[in-house]
């Protein structure tokens, strides 16, 4: 009898990532990334120089719920690799903003890294409640496994 049908009896694990699923799953980060980081560039910094990201709260957290319900449930990545890069889309547009801003006024952004904490700190409940409802759509996509028959 095959041990690894004992200990894995819906089949192999999945895996980290298949060919066709990481250009799915990097859109969906790029596509999410973009949806926050262009109305926030697009703006002066003297709009944004008091809320930062949080002037546009309810985008980003529209725009996280969305990607991550995309990312996870069109991917069979492992979701912790999905979620993680999807954490990293608010702080690509924070550090896009202070790079460009800093390139003109050393000093507009001193306090940079809290910044960039906010903004990680910020997709934490999006990305949640996008991954919680993902589960469902992933679970109903996994494959039906393939039992060898009975003797």
């Amino acid at each position: 009898m095959d041990t690894d049908l004992i200990r894995h009896p819906a089949g192999p694990p999945e895996s980290a990532s298949t060919e066709s699923d990481l250009p799915v799953a990097l859109l969906a980060v790029a596509v999410t990334t973009a949806v926050i980081a262009v109305p926030y560039w697009a703006s002066s910094y003297a709009s944004v120089r008091d809320d930062g990201i949080f002037g546009s709260f309810f985008l980003v957290q529209g725009a996280l719920v969305a990607g991550t319900v995309v990312a996870c449930s069109l991917t069979r990545s492992r979701i912790w690799l999905v979620l993680g890069a999807m954490f990293a889309c608010t702080p690509i547009a924070v550090l896009g903003r202070v790079l460009v801003d800093t390139a003109a006024d050393p000093t507009s952004h001193n306090l940079w890294p809290l910044e960039v904490i906010l903004a990680v700190i910020i997709s934490v409940p999006p990305i949640g409640v996008g991954a919680l409802i993902a589960w469902p759509i992933r679970l109903a996509r996994r494959p039906t496994p393939m039992y060898p028959p009975l003797p």
